[in-house]
């Protein structure tokens, strides 16, 4: 079978249909829903709590609060180890090793007879 058919108006068609195709795909994927841009240095806004009721924040600070500069860790250089002294993680067990007994494996040679 042939990648090109041997007519010239076939050729046509599916070199239209292709270039139609890519142009589609790239319309979508690159200018289509794209996100409106921001202009302006107007500050990011913050949720609105009413001063009547006083909800303690269970939100660690935002890295912009902490001081941090852009780097590996996503608060700070300190990682916190409060975790591993839990007792849901000492609780934690290995898997034993998986002892497979040669009699369970099978035949060794299948094709011999």
């Amino acid at each position: 079978m042939k990648f090109f058919p041997e007519n010239k108006k076939k050729q046509y068609l599916f070199l239209g249909v292709l270039v139609f195709s890519v142009s589609g795909i790239i319309y979508v994927n690159f200018f289509l829903n794209r996100p409106p841009k921001i202009t302006g240095g107007s500050a990011p806004l913050e949720p609105v709590v009413s001063t009547n009721q006083s909800v303690p924040s269970t939100r660690p600070p935002a890295p912009a609060q902490l001081g941090r500069k852009a780097g590996l860790l996503p608060y700070g250089s300190v990682i916190d180890m409060s975790l591993l002294d839990t007792e849901k993680f000492k609780a934690l067990k290995v898997q034993p090793a998986l002892i497979v007994n040669p009699e369970e494996l099978g035949k060794a040679d299948l094709f011999k007879q």
